[in-house]
């Protein structure tokens, strides 16, 4: 069996610790660069909805 390195406890406190030390400045660049994703990334379906009702096609 593989023994981890850091017992779970210890990986939630590094996670809670990381969590303190983060601030908004750090968050800044991943948002502008995920508003140029979205708008740079945008297709022909985006803006297509699936229609509630589908219409009955009949056959003569």
């Amino acid at each position: 069996m593989v023994k981890y390195l850091k017992s779970d406890e210890e990986v939630l406190k590094d996670i809670a610790q990381a969590a303190k030390d983060l601030r908004v400045e750090d968050l800044i660049p991943y948002l502008k660069a995920a508003e140029d994703w979205d708008k740079n990334n945008r297709d022909e379906f985006d803006d297509v909805h699936p229609a509630e009702q589908r219409q009955k096609t009949s056959f003569n």
